[in-house]
């Protein structure tokens, strides 16, 4: 058992060493230096990574006016000071799920992960449910308000993905308790197929999991 053990843990030390190269610090704007051109930006308190792979047929996959987009719904219990979402398609070479990560059986099974798409993310919350007593006992489709949109971002080291950072009372809008989705779409007039990795982080620390499909199964 020790004998197989030891390089199971070098690969694992390894691909986490290449998998940080591989990706640009997802870091908050929260506390952040501006040294001239530069700025330097803290971690989050918490991160998640979650990978998938869209094909025909996704279960996560909705419409709506017309547009797919792959839908997940969190809750979050306490007010935020910050959450940070960003998208990146396809999953970057060399990059994998490592412990802690989600990654969904599509992302392992499917024959389109070398296919990306030019990301567009949105977040949302839910008007009205911002306990989980009025989660449990209010089953009919809420009304949501739109907190913040992203197509290209210059900040990604491809600039076709995209990044939200939300600060809790920046602009009016205001990270309080209660039900969120994040939208994942294209901007462009093409099928919404490929891999993606979608990477979340917040202060203070809270992981936004478990995602679900369907907000009525949190």
């Amino acid at each position: 058992m020790k004998s197989s053990f030891l390089p199971l843990l070098f690969l694992f030390l390894c691909s986490s060493h290449s998998n940080a190269q591989r990706l640009s610090l997802f870091g908050s704007e929260t506390n952040k230096r501006v040294y001239g051109e530069q700025v330097n930006r803290n971690p989050y308190d918490a991160s998640l990574s979650y990978f998938e792979c869209i094909d025909p047929g996704n279960a996560f996959v909705v419409k709506e006016n017309g547009k797919e987009f792959y839908t997940l719904y969190f809750f979050i219990e306490d007010t935020l000071t910050e959450a940070g979402f960003r998208v990146l398609s396809p999953v970057p070479e060399l990059t994998s799920p490592n412990k802690g990560h989600l990654a969904t059986e599509d992302y392992y099974n499917s024959k389109n992960k070398n296919k990306g798409f030019n990301s567009l993310v949105r977040i949302s919350k839910a008007d009205g449910l911002e306990t989980r007593n009025e989660l449990l006992n209010d089953k009919s489709e809420p009304s949501w308000k739109l907190m913040g949109e992203n197509d290209d971002s210059k900040e990604m080291d491809n600039p076709k993905n995209s990044l939200i950072r939300i600060v809790n009372g920046k602009n009016n809008i205001f990270l309080a308790p209660g039900l969120y989705r994040i939208q994942i779409s294209t901007s462009e007039k093409e099928e919404l197929i490929g891999s993606f990795l979608l990477q979340t982080g917040t202060i203070p620390a809270v992981q936004l999991s478990p995602l679900v499909s369907d907000w009525r199964k949190l």
